[in-house]
């Protein structure tokens, strides 16, 4: 096994040798072979002759020159744009070669060889959906269509490969992570870095787990066909002017009548939230991204500012590396810097010497689910009888004394109709309650793309108008993407949303749909760009935060509009919060980088305050409501002043956010549990915040048929509960009771205070519940702001970057806990007067 492993190591090393003409050779090895032998022992990734590794690498064209600044940023200055990827994958092996190894397991399902158990279910996925063969596929694909950014990939592999030569040649240090789960890191191929990126689009494009998740609620949940599921709380909708959208009160939803193939118990409810927790971490699904632009014609320096803040879970993939890669200084066409992905080449949110540009997820629906029967091979699908192709897949699962245990898998797939999720992918979500006979998923993505070209192009664009078609190039993985130069600011996504047709006979397509109808099924046809929102750059500010564009959900059914873009978006408060915000700052006069910085880390709750705003007549109610005289209490009262004083900040150090919060946990439990069941729990552990807006608007519209007590007793009731819970703990700060929890690649994790809730901009979507109505030990979220960056411009067009981001500074988190930024150095001269180490690659 070892000399096959030598052998196929060597060969993937080769593919960054240049041929005599000084281009990239062809590649010589088929890259999944040396992934099919089967371990023997622990030392799965023992490793071949380092010397030999290294001599298979041509030299440099020139040496290279790295410059670490004191926040531990790598500008990298390169003669030409291949050595300046080999030095930019060089680098990121150097400061997260662990990461880029598990994000490649992650992608490729081998991840178990090195976890166990905990990376099964993560595996099944990746061989499911085909991310392995996806990324050699997309890396054909960019070596048909454009040869030199092939090569640009080939070359970051290479700088990667030479890293582990020297490593398992002990030239450099092992990773600790290696030690201790005793292996060693092997060369990876440029195919395989380009599926981290498939997975990582994937993980944006999907919204498995909310179609799930309505699916059940409507056949378990009696109170599913009232629930204002797809309602936003405002009416900030981008495309549309607000009275342009239907006033009429939220439809209710017919619910999916039919009965569950088993019962669904505690059991299997608890099952049910393991195993959407497993999922969010398969695909990274987060909880919310703002960002915004504000026109030159409103800022203190007449050019525009542009923010973003990417939530995402807080963990690889996507724990950002920043990088600054420089070949233009040398006539190359690569002078970036900002945020990338680990393992995956480029510059992917920052800014170029022209234009910076920001992303959120957008949310339209690429992916469907199916209710498919397959009896002896034949999958009928809408009237016909289709040949399911299988693929067998041997997944390896370490066990705790170090052997290895090997698990079969076939996967599925109905051409040109999608692939079937198996119950193990699904990891104890009762799969029978939502099939009677196989999950089946179709994603534009299953068709290789050039998606590497959206992000290498809008790095090397020179203005707005070649930025807007580097976005084009995008068709899965939809963002709204925002930029701006010192000259204007611009909006635009692109993508393949699927045509589901006229709304007259729509397919509920935000449920599992009936594979036998042919209704339900993809023409092939995709939505038009009229239909994906863009802005010419001409408002005064263009802001997004995972919002509905369109204004579809405003009635409660996304499925009534003359097109279908999506349903899942996130409830609005961020967006009509940044509505608000930005008409104010607007009208009060010219907009400055401070503000901007500040609303970034805004930790203020529009969810909090419309709930306090139905305090007093609950608190009035007490002198006029006999059946209210239990809560007619002095602390009570004296606990009500407290939180209608309180600013609605939910700070480190406010004691009345910790009081709110416990509040809002048990209001939302008193209010939905009864009517969501046993789905409760997954609901409140899955998206908090959609329990959050359901409790509001049922209160606000006092949804009597959902409320099983007067507004003003469930207000009540919950606050006295409540408030002895925050005494019984000892009064805490929301600091001291909330944590962010980041994972790292070898899953295990490490707790920071942080501020924010469900509803800030500074998003927090807190799980605290124990699942029975109490609060838990503590408030966790596994997801924040990856990074922050507010750029705006100097005089001479070159744009100005402050940013903070958790696990990628030399001196710690302490910017990201406490909201502080910090510039970041572009122009050489800054980058010279930043740098406390300085080394050169040959």
């Amino acid at each position: 096994m070892r000399a096959h492993f030598a052998l196929a190591a060597l060969a993937a090393l080769a593919l960054v040798a240049c041929d005599d003409d000084g281009s990239s050779a062809e590649p010589a090895v088929d890259y999944t072979t040396f992934f099919d032998a089967e371990p023997a022992d622990a030392t799965l990734d023992a490793a071949p002759d380092a010397g030999a590794l290294i001599e298979t690498y041509e030299a440099l064209a020139a040496p290279v020159e790295i410059r670490v600044d004191e926040s531990g940023l790598t500008h990298i200055y390169a003669q030409d744009d291949r050595d300046l990827f080999f030095a930019a994958g060089y680098q990121q092996a150097a400061d997260r070669l662990f990461a880029i190894d598990m994000n490649r397991r992650a992608a490729l399902g081998t991840t178990a060889e090195v976890l166990g158990e905990q990376g099964f279910a993560g595996d099944v996925a990746a061989r499911t959906i085909g991310f392995g063969p996806l990324g050699d596929a997309t890396l054909a694909a960019v070596g048909a269509a454009r040869p030199d950014d092939h090569a640009l990939v080939v070359a970051f592999a290479g700088g990667i490969n030479r890293r582990i030569a020297e490593v398992n040649a002990g030239d450099a240090p092992l990773p600790p992570e290696y030690t201790a789960l005793g292996i060693r890191p092997r060369p990876v191929t440029p195919g395989e870095l380009l599926a981290i990126g498939v997975r990582i689009t994937f993980g944006f494009s999907s919204l498995i787990e909310q179609k799930l998740l309505y699916t059940l609620l409507g056949r378990l949940a009696p109170g599913a066909s009232e629930t204002p599921v797809f309602a936003p709380v405002g009416d900030a909708f981008m495309m549309v002017d607000p009275d342009d959208v239907p006033a009429e009160a939220p439809a209710a939803l017919p619910a999916d009548f039919r009965a569950p193939a088993l019962p669904f118990d505690r059991a299997a409810a608890d099952a049910l939230v393991a195993g959407l927790r497993t999922l969010r971490q398969t695909f990274n699904i987060g909880d919310g991204s703002n960002n915004w632009v504000i026109h030159g014609d409103h800022t203190d320096t007449g050019r525009p500012y542009l923010a973003n803040d990417s939530h995402a879970s807080l963990g690889d993939p996507n724990q950002m590396w920043l990088i600054h890669l420089d070949s233009a200084s040398a006539g190359g066409r690569w002078d970036a810097v900002g945020m990338a992905f680990t393992g995956v080449p480029g510059v992917h949110v920052g800014h170029n010497r022209h234009l910076a540009w920001g992303a959120t997820t957008n949310f339209g629906d690429m992916v469907d689910l199916w209710d498919v029967r397959i009896r002896d091979g034949i999958a009928q699908v809408g009237g016909e009888e289709i040949p399911v192709e299988e693929t067998p897949e041997t997944i390896q699962i370490r066990t705790p004394d170090g052997a290895f245990e090997a698990r079969e898998l076939t996967v599925q797939r109905i051409p040109g109709r999608g692939v079937v999720i198996p119950p193990e992918m699904l990891d104890g979500i009762p799969y029978r309650l939502i099939v009677n006979g196989a999950l089946v998923i179709d994603w534009p993505g299953f068709t290789p793309g050039t998606e590497l070209f959206t992000y290498f192009d809008m790095a090397r664009a020179p203005d707005l108008d070649a930025w807007v078609d580097a976005v084009e190039e995008q068709r899965t993985g939809m963002f709204n993407w925002l930029a701006a130069s010192a000259d204007g600011i611009r909006y635009h996504t692109s993508g393949l949303v699927p045509d589901r047709g006229p709304p007259d006979g729509r397919p509920p397509v935000n449920r599992v749909l009936d594979g036998s109808d042919p209704t339900t099924l993809w023409t092939g046809e995709f939505l038009g760009p009229e239909h994906l929102p863009s802005l010419d750059g001409s408002q005064p500010y263009i802001y997004t935060a995972n919002n509905d564009p369109w204004g579809h959900t405003a009635d409660n059914d996304p499925l009534d509009d003359p097109f279908y873009y999506g349903s899942f978006f996130s409830p609005g408060f961020r967006a009509e919060r940044l509505q608000g915000a930005f008409a104010e700052r607007v009208a009060a006069g010219p907009v400055d980088r401070a503000q901007m910085e500040a609303l970034q880390t805004e930790t203020y709750s529009p969810w909090a305050d419309r709930v306090l705003a139905m305090l007093p007549e609950a608190i009035a109610a007490l002198d006029v409501d006999d059946s209210l005289a239990p809560y007619d209490r002095e602390d009570l009262r004296a606990a009500a002043d407290r939180l209608l004083a309180w600013d609605r900040h939910l700070d480190l150090d406010a004691r009345e956010g910790a009081l709110w919060r416990i509040w809002a946990e048990f209001l939302g439990y008193d209010i939905m549990a009864d009517d969501l069941g046993l789905l409760y729990a997954a609901i409140a552990d899955a998206q908090p915040v959609y329990v959050s807006k359901f409790g509001l608007l049922l209160l606000e519209q006092r949804v009597e048929s959902l409320l099983d007590a007067p507004r003003e007793q469930l207000l009540l009731a919950a606050l006295d509960r409540a408030l002895a819970t925050h005494i019984e703990r000892g009064e805490p700060t929301w600091g001291e009771l909330h944590r962010a929890v980041l994972t790292r690649p070898d899953r295990t994790t490490r707790q920071l205070p942080m501020a924010a809730d469900d509803s800030s901009l500074n998003v927090a979507q807190s799980r605290c519940g124990d699942g029975d109505g109490g609060l838990a030990e503590r408030c966790l979220t596994n997801a924040g702001a990856v990074y922050r960056m507010v750029t705006g411009f100097a005089d001479d067009g070159t744009p100005e970057m402050t940013f903070a981001c958790p696990a990628c500074l030399a001196d710690g988190d302490d910017d990201w806990v406490q909201g502080r930024f910090r510039p970041l150095p572009f122009r050489r001269a800054d980058v010279d007067a930043a740098t406390v180490e300085t080394r050169t690659l040959d």
